[in-house]
């Protein structure tokens, strides 16, 4: 049975939910997270979600709206990303 408060904190994680769409190369996934999540995260899930193989000696990152997410550390909070927002994933040469 819920309670006032299982109520509020349900509501509460719905709040902290958005759905992101990932983009690579014709191929889009959906994908919802907590707004709290790395990018680091984000990035592994949309990986995964799309079924890629990272080409050999090459390093994946995210854009959004033309923007490098280039911190892992940081959330999807951190760049102001909104519910429904579509990120791009690309694969640029690993240097060395």
């Amino acid at each position: 049975m819920l309670t006032e408060n299982s109520e509020k904190e349900g509501q509460g994680r719905e709040k902290n939910r958005i759905s992101v769409t990932i983009r690579h190369e014709g191929q889009t996934a959906t994908i919802e997270f907590n707004i709290h999540q790395k990018i680091k995260k984000v990035l592994a899930d949309a990986i995964v979600a799309l079924g890629l193989q990272p080409p050999p000696n090459s390093v994946p990152y995210l854009e959004f709206e033309g923007k490098r997410l280039d911190d892992p550390e940081k959330s999807l909070q951190d760049y102001q990303i909104p519910d429904g927002a579509v990120i791009d994933l690309f694969y640029e040469p690993r240097a060395g």
